[in-house]
């Protein structure tokens, strides 16, 4: 017993460590342009809303391929799909390590993009089958921190490599790593058994497998006695997760797409134009968002699966200190000093992962177990549009408010102030949302009478 438990635990942190790495990449790409954008924008003579499109189209192809990647994981299996994407990932990076004009590095992030878009929803389904009671929230925080690690080398460790070497060979190496990590998880990376099997004692969803076989005997029985009042009660049951689930994903468009805005984008160009930071010190305060994000995740974790904390309570309250940090960044673009805007990168960075880990949690329990990785698909597929909107929306603010000159504080202001408003409407959206755990608790009685669990 404790040999096979021994196994188990051993492969289930081998395919944490192996999507780890792999994620690690994915993020890496997402904000590696904010240090290089000063380079692309004299190399390809483009405009800011050009460059935000070739940042973005990193995004849109991610966001735009959610779920088809999670049907084809229920198709191929998680080791598949992370292996294939990945081998498509290298390509596109050792394309982009090779353009010379702005619409092949606009072809080369198509192809990236289309490669990391596969590792999020694969890597989820497989945390949900190998995480134990209690452990999910927290294994997906630890896994959220790894991709932040990668964010973080695409700050000031990429931006020492880029004055080392340049761009176009920092980007090579990448692409080498990339590939290191393709092999390793085709030979090593193993998709787990179903948890509903109950040979290893993995949980489904956080319930036990007696738990479960309890809650399917008795909704058999309420389905025997009234199968068309159930009949009902599941299409109301879709539409009632489904209304949440679009809700969740609508407040993390407006979470991610900012962040993306600032760390992935143009929170470097903003340090140095209108601070007058070195490409170094910008990029180090770009660290500090990593280094925050890396903080939120397990912190989120560690509070709802250790300490109960309710999931409600610490979505709410990320929200409202993710807008907090935006308030030096939107009405003191000029002034703020430079503490203010290390703190607001901390306040950036903390609550964006402790929502994802929250959401996601929630979007999970909204869609139920069979339907677990479409919710959680939709969700991040909204994740990721926002950053497809908002970076080169904000290139167009910034492009509009200089009026052809270079871009100035107010330029920056008036593409800061959009992305606040988008923030507030997010910390609307999470006042709304109930988490499906608490309705459980309160009307379980109520559902046992009914037969409906």
């Amino acid at each position: 017993m404790s040999s096979s438990y021994d196994d188990n635990r051993s492969r289930k942190w081998l395919i944490f460590a192996l999507c780890s790495c792999a994620y690690f990449l994915s993020h890496f790409h997402r904000v590696s342009p904010a240090v290089i954008a000063e380079n692309l924008l004299t190399e390809y003579a483009i405009t800011a809303a050009q460059l935000g499109l070739l940042a973005s189209t990193y995004f849109y192809v991610y966001c735009a391929l959610q779920i088809p990647f999670g049907i084809f994981t229920d198709m191929l299996g998680s080791r598949a799909v992370i292996s294939i994407s990945t081998a498509i990932a290298t390509v596109g990076v050792l394309l982009f390590s090779a353009s010379h004009t702005w619409r092949m590095a606009v072809a080369a992030r198509v192809i990236t993009g289309l490669g990391a878009a596969g590792v999020y929803i694969p890597t989820l389904q497989l945390l949900s089958r190998i995480s134990g009671p209690g452990e999910f929230s927290t294994m997906v925080g630890l896994f959220g921190a790894a991709g932040h690690l990668g964010s973080l080398v695409a700050t000031s460790p990429l931006a020492l490599a880029v004055s080392a070497i340049g761009w176009r060979q920092s980007f090579v190496i990448i692409g080498v790593i990339t590939i290191l990590v393709t092999v390793a998880c085709w030979v090593f990376l193993r998709n787990p058994e179903p948890a509903q099997t109950g040979a290893t004692g993995v949980l489904v969803n956080g319930d036990p497998p007696a738990a479960s076989a309890d809650r399917r005997s008795q909704a058999h029985t309420c389905a025997t006695s009234n199968a068309g009042g159930n009949a009902a009660r599941s299409r109301w049951t879709v539409l009632s997760g489904l209304l949440p689930i679009m809700l969740l994903g609508a407040t993390a468009f407006f979470k991610y797409g900012p962040l993306m805005g600032y760390q992935g984008l143009w929170g470097v160009p903003y340090l140095m134009d209108v601070k007058a930071m070195t490409k170094i010190e910008a990029s180090n305060m770009m660290m500090v968002v990593s280094l925050a994000c890396m903080v939120g995740g397990p912190l989120a974790g560690f509070l709802v699966d250790r300490l109960g904390f309710r999931r409600r309570v610490v979505f709410v309250t990320g929200s409202l200190l993710y807008a907090l940090a935006w308030v030096p960044l939107a009405f003191f673009t000029a002034s703020a000093p430079t503490w203010l805007l290390y703190a607001s990168a901390v306040l950036i960075g903390v609550p964006t992962t402790a929502l994802a880990v929250v959401g996601f949690g929630m979007a999970k329990d909204y869609a139920g177990s069979n339907k677990a990785g479409t919710g959680m698909a939709v969700v991040n597929a909204c994740t990721l549009f926002g950053a497809a909107v908002f970076q080169p929306l904000m290139g167009c603010l910034i492009d509009k408010a200089a009026a052809g000159g270079p871009a100035t504080a107010a330029a920056y202001a008036s593409a800061f102030r959009v992305t606040f408003a988008g923030v507030a409407l997010m910390v609307v959206g999470a006042y709304l949302i109930r988490d499906p755990k608490d309705r459980a608790v309160g009307s379980r009685g109520r559902n046992v009478r009914a037969g409906v669990l």
